[in-house]
């Protein structure tokens, strides 16, 4: 395997991000996340019922990044 082939392939590294009613610094993280120079990362976020404008925000972030994975608990 020369080198180009062996850098293509780098691990994948999962960030998990818990979070509840702190939709200002869950941007501020996926943001530091994505800004990341390592790129083959993907982020989970697990919502544990929020009740701003969180989802809205991860709705919005899931769109445009498709590393991004959202979950919300529901109890």
């Amino acid at each position: 395997m020369n080198q180009i082939e062996s850098s293509s392939q780098k691990p994948l590294v999962s960030v998990y991000i818990p979070t509840k009613n702190r939709q200002n610094l869950l941007k501020i993280a996926i943001k530091s996340v994505l800004e990341q120079t390592y790129k083959n990362i993907e982020i989970l976020v697990v919502d544990d019922g929020s009740t701003d404008d969180t989802q809205a925000l991860l709705t919005c972030l899931c769109k445009q990044h498709c590393n991004i994975t959202m979950f919300k608990n529901l109890s």
